[in-house]
């Protein structure tokens, strides 16, 4: 089992089947094994971000042929038949299944786009349950997980297993529903930054404009333009566990410029990264196995001031793959793994990151000539290979952009809104009385920057040297 990071703590269980009224469900659960060998499990639905719970989910699977089963989840009916079967590298996981459905009964508006957006469907068949989570490619939308047992697994008098809502967004201002049909739109990227940008007072901005920026964190010396930190609690039924993630932005370093400046007419790259400073434990501790793992690295970009949409936009780096062809076929491009050494001495390199399957459950789209940006990445690996940085190795995940910068020089400062988010996967327990009794459930738990910050980096657009 890897070294584990986090502090974990166990409850102290007392009034059993009294007390644990307030985190599972009263729902009675039924089902049982088909003549056809088909298996209806059941399930239900949450948001990977707030772990607010949904409707219920149900499923019927051939025990042998998944290719033959179907899932009903919020309002969806998804075939397997529908999507790519992948391995993965887990000693947890059978088979992932992927896929990106465009059907007219799959596809969703996004209205400030004005496009339908596809779903994208990511199932993980387990030993003992299946979990999946949707999304859609663009900022307007959460994420909804899922998860689907046999009844014959679940405690009777507890029924379906519910998690706990994620404590960083207990005292949110704005309240966060999950629709019973559809993804949620309450969690999405869009409303964040849009809330965010609502609680900046116009006339500290003013002051920000005229000289007086104030990031988070900064560093000339490794192209450090911001960085800005999550720390919470998994908040398992049976224990908690602390975990801290950094969010960042890092622009290459040229000889003729400041890390911070772009001159007018040309471009830089910026790298925007996440690590663990502190990677979360295992909450299931029936076996030896450790259970969390990555599984999605997403981002949504775009320029924070209105009027400055008409002069930055972004593209890919497209750096040279030696095959003759300078566009970005591959998300692999964009994808960067930053390998040994710490943050501060590292530069870019080409994504050697392990994906999950070839490029159908990666989603790379722009908008408005490339004024916005939408990344959606399935992450495949253990333990391990969650982004960390320490001492004597650095790991991040980061994706790769190209800042165009047609703004006048020498004019106010340009504000770049990101709304990064990481998805990890763990097992959560349907008993805290005994492990016989005890069945892991694979849960998704999505992490971004404190609500409370506004995440942002900063340039200043000055005349060609």
């Amino acid at each position: 089992m890897a070294g584990n990071d986090g502090q974990k703590r166990r409850r102290v269980l007392q009034n059993i089947g009294i007390g644990s009224a307030a985190t599972l469900s009263s729902i009675p659960v039924t089902g049982a094994a088909r003549n056809d060998k088909k298996q209806d499990l059941v399930g239900l639905s949450y948001d990977t971000l707030t772990h607010g719970t949904g409707a219920e989910a149900t499923g019927q699977i051939p025990s042998q042929d998944y290719s033959n089963g179907v899932i009903e989840v919020a309002g969806f009916s998804i075939p397997f038949g529908k999507l790519n079967k992948h391995s993965v590298k887990s000693d947890r996981i059978a088979s992932r299944y992927v896929g990106v459905l465009d059907d007219e009964e799959f596809v969703s508006k996004d209205n400030r786009l004005d496009q339908n957006i596809p779903l994208k469907v990511h199932i993980d068949q387990n030993e003992d349950c299946i979990s999946g989570m949707l999304s859609r490619p663009s900022g307007g939308f959460g994420r909804l997980g899922f998860y689907l047992i046999s009844p014959d697994k679940l405690n009777d008098k507890k029924g379906l297993f519910r998690p706990n809502t994620a404590p960083e967004w207990e005292d949110h201002p704005l309240n966060f529903e999950v629709p019973s049909e559809g993804l949620p739109t309450d969690s999405s990227p869009g409303r964040l930054l849009k809330y965010k940008k609502g609680q900046r007072k116009s006339e500290a901005r003013k002051n920000e404009m005229e000289g007086n920026v104030s990031t988070t964190s900064t560093s000339a010396d490794s192209g450090v333009l911001t960085e800005f930190s999550h720390q919470s609690t998994l908040d398992g039924d049976c224990v908690d566990t602390d975990y801290q993630v950094n969010f960042g932005v890092q622009s290459d370093i040229k000889k003729y410029h400041e890390y911070d400046e772009i001159e007018e007419g040309d471009s830089n790259t910026w790298r925007f990264y996440v690590y663990f400073g502190n990677r979360p434990n295992d909450i299931f501790e029936c076996d030896s196995i450790n259970y969390i793992r990555p599984s999605n690295y997403s981002l949504h970009v775009e320029p924070f001031y209105d009027d400055q949409k008409d002069y930055i936009h972004f593209s890919h780096p497209q750096p040279d793959d030696e095959d003759g062809q300078t566009e970005n076929e591959e998300l692999g491009l964009a994808l960067d793994l930053i390998g040994s050494g710490n943050l501060a001495g590292v530069g870019a390199s080409i994504a050697k990151y392990i994906m999950s399957g070839s490029g159908s459950s990666t989603t790379v789209n722009y908008y408005d000539s490339g004024t916005i940006y939408d990344f959606d990445v399935d992450l495949d690996g253990s333990y391990d290979d969650l982004p960390r940085e320490l001492s004597d190795e650095c790991q991040t995940t980061q994706f790769s952009l190209r800042v165009n910068n047609e703004w006048p020089a020498d004019d106010m400062l340009c504000s770049i809104e990101f709304q990064p988010e990481y998805t990890f996967y763990y097992a959560d327990s349907t008993s805290c009385t005994s492990c016989y009794s005890a069945t892991p459930v694979g849960m998704y738990k999505t992490v971004t920057p404190d609500w409370s910050k506004a995440p942002e980096a900063w340039y200043d657009s000055v005349d060609k040297v």
